[in-house]
């Protein structure tokens, strides 16, 4: 990858992995062949922090822009964005 990796997790079925990167993105990929699905762009500073649900359908990110953004992991659309804290999460 071109950026530095913040941090990585497995979904629930084992089936993708999530990076978050320090240039704000998250990327999905296929852990089989590791070529990527997804980009999710949004936040405006790098994703401290992420979860997928147990049914793999949806991504909680936190960043340290102080909001929560909820992703949809089939298309990667972003479907709510949350300004959360009063410092960065």
């Amino acid at each position: 990858m071109e950026d530095d990796i913040y941090c990585v997790k497995y979904t629930p079925s084992g089936k993708y992995y999530v990076a978050s990167l320090l240039d704000t993105t998250m990327r999905v990929f296929y852990s089989d062949s590791n070529k990527q699905f997804l980009s999710l762009y949004g936040h405006k500073l790098p994703v401290n922090s992420f979860d997928i649900s147990s049914d793999n359908s949806l991504l909680v990110s936190a960043s340290a822009d102080k909001n929560l953004r909820i992703w949809g992991m089939d298309f990667g659309d972003c479907k709510r964005y949350l300004f959360a804290h009063d410092a960065s999460i």
